[in-house]
């Protein structure tokens, strides 16, 4: 087994702003289930699966959490909001509220996970975090275990965080992850990145909503606030002007003296080739799921290995974007039923206290539906069982069933999803490498990995008024980078 995708393209980017006018697609008042989601971003074996089983099942896509809003009421059953969207769903009653009972599903002790709060413990800590303490789901000015777990009302599907890859020599000063500044990398990268510099080229997504992230981030950095929205206004205000938003975008644009630094794409499938190409750019901004599948070559189908721990590196600033997109089912659907049926097989097959997620058949492929998944897209689970299998934290080898010694770091690497790596020439260095680019950043280290750090989780939602002026101070300050 090892990285199989075709591609990822830009449609996981978070709420990205589409100024055109939604598509018409064939209303959910037919016959058919409708399944959308970003475009590639489930696995076709799965996909396939599925079809296989439902008859009546159609996959539909789209590009942005905006075009996602304005179709998912009429047209889809079931669809993969980002969990701000989601919450925005389930307070204006769009969503149907989930019965966990129906995913059958039992704990470790056994016990038939029946509500919202008995699923937490499916799914390890940055995931938890962001499905209780975010969002004020019932409009009660509060936030609530009880009411306003966003596992009322979806399933978990993947997590990603906004993080730096970079060539080269590795930089001290940045070596040690979740300490480092998005003001200090920014500053440093902007002295050394030019035509004639160390860093010839930075590859970014051209997305005015990911892109403002950075500069906001900066701004909450030097308000000594930990957790401030990166996506609200500078000064809170319901209505933030399009000079406002250019003096935070100027943040990021001041500290780079020479012009067409950056290559901006709004690909993020073009960003992570071109990182993956050794003569392409030098930095990479990029979710931690891209910068993974870039490092192991990205689509240029290179026999080659391109790079190892020694070439590249990567940060992960301690205040950053960080995502987790949800599957929901629509509250006028015709096939709940069927739509629990689908989503378990998606996101929650082989958790009961019975099953083992990493089995796999006679051809070394995995049989349950989260790992085909993962297998394939390979952006961070919010399963702590494959979790737990990537970091190697699992008891036992999945092919062995052998128990694991955990004093013995070597069996360890050998037993975890990223072993294949090691059979294509890889070593154990760039494993580890890999798992800890997996490793979502509120996590602060390997030994620690449940101590939370200063963290900015998630998107809000904005009006159309904000959105609008955000995207026209984009496109004033976007020539200066």
């Amino acid at each position: 087994m090892g990285l199989n995708k075709l591609k990822i393209t830009s449609s996981i980017l978070l709420a990205s702003f589409s100024l055109g006018f939604g598509f018409t697609l064939t209303s959910c008042s037919d016959n058919g289930f409708y399944l959308a989601n970003f475009e590639s971003y489930m696995a076709p074996k799965l996909m396939t699966s599925l079809k296989s089983e439902y008859d009546n099942l159609n996959f539909r896509y789209y590009g942005t959490n905006e075009d996602l809003e304005r179709s998912f009421v009429r047209n889809y059953d079931v669809a993969v909001p980002s969990s701000y969207l989601m919450a925005k769903f389930a307070s204006s009653g769009k969503l149907v509220k989930l019965d966990w009972s129906k995913f059958n599903i039992k704990d470790s002790d056994g016990q038939l996970i029946t509500d919202a709060e008995k699923a937490l413990k499916l799914f390890d800590p940055t995931a938890q975090t962001i499905l209780t303490s975010i969002y004020d789901i019932n409009g009660d000015g509060k936030v609530d275990k009880e009411h306003d777990n966003l596992l009322n009302y979806g399933v978990p599907y993947f997590l990603q965080d906004f993080i730096v890859g970079y060539k080269g020599e590795k930089l001290q000063k940045f070596a040690k992850n979740n300490e480092n500044r998005w003001t200090d990398v920014i500053n440093y990268f902007g002295k050394n990145s030019g035509r004639s510099k160390t860093y010839k080229k930075i590859a970014m997504i051209d997305d005015y909503r990911t892109v403002y992230s950075i500069p906001r981030l900066i701004e909450t950095e030097s308000s000594g606030s930990p957790n401030v929205n990166p996506n609200a206004g500078p000064k809170g205000e319901d209505v933030v002007t399009i000079n406002n938003f250019v003096n935070t975008y100027g943040i990021l644009s001041s500290n780079f003296t020479e012009s067409n630094t950056f290559l901006l794409n709004s690909d993020s499938n073009f960003i992570l080739n071109d990182f993956a190409d050794p003569k392409g750019a030098s930095v990479g901004i990029m979710y931690n799921g891209d910068l993974l599948y870039a490092i192991q070559g990205g689509d240029n189908g290179s026999e080659e290995q391109l790079f190892d721990e020694n070439n590249v590196h990567f940060i992960r600033p301690k205040n950053t974007l960080i995502a987790l997109d949800m599957l929901v089912i629509n509250k006028n659907s015709k096939f709940q039923n069927e739509a629990y049926d689908i989503i378990k097989k998606i996101a929650l097959e082989g958790l009961s206290k019975d099953e083992d997620i990493t089995n796999t058949d006679d051809e070394d492929s995995y049989i349950y539906g989260p790992m085909v998944n993962f297998d394939y897209v390979q952006y961070t689970s919010p399963l702590e069982k494959i979790t737990e299998y990537v970091l190697g934290k699992k008891e036992t080898n999945p092919k062995t069933k052998q128990l694991n010694n955990k004093d013995e770091s070597e069996n360890k690497i050998q037993s975890t999803y990223f072993s294949y790596l090691l059979d294509e020439g890889y070593s154990e260095e760039f494993v580890k490498l890999c798992q800890e680019i997996y490793r979502i950043g509120l996590y602060n280290s390997t030994e620690s990995p449940t101590q939370p750090v200063k963290h900015n989780l998630i998107e809000k939602d904005l009006s159309e008024l904000n959105k609008s002026n955000m995207f026209y101070a984009y496109n004033k300050i976007r020539a200066k980078l």
